[in-house]
């Protein structure tokens, strides 16, 4: 038996993360069925840095919750050039800052590796 859809909401199905999701069309809020969510200030947090958010933050985030409070891309780009991304408040060395998520990666195309982080 289909799920019951809830007026206001749009739904979708994951593929990446094998799971349903809703975006509630007044607050964005976004909702996965094994309870993820995300609030629009972390999808602005993703989208202003051209981030997806990747299976293992996903899980995190699904079991323990937090927010995503800072974005941060090192590595070098194509050319050998270091690269800094992000909102200019993540202080990775700062405490309160959050912790980073280890083993997150880039898509290979060069030699990156980016991190979100969960507060």
């Amino acid at each position: 038996m289909p799920k019951e859809k809830k007026p206001g909401w749009r739904y979708f199905k994951s593929v990446e993360f094998d799971e349903e999701f809703a975006i509630h069309e007044k607050t964005g809020w976004v909702y996965f069925e094994k309870g993820a969510k995300y609030s629009p200030a972390e999808i602005k947090l993703m989208t202003d840095n051209g981030a997806t958010i990747d299976l293992a933050t996903h899980k995190v985030k699904t079991i323990i919750g937090g927010e995503l409070v800072g974005y941060e891309r090192t590595g070098t780009d194509d050319k050998g050039k270091s690269v800094a991304g992000g909102n200019g408040n993540n202080k990775p060395n700062d405490p309160d800052s959050g912790s980073k998520i280890p083993g997150i990666t880039g898509n290979g195309e060069n030699n990156e590796s980016e991190l979100l982080e969960i507060y």
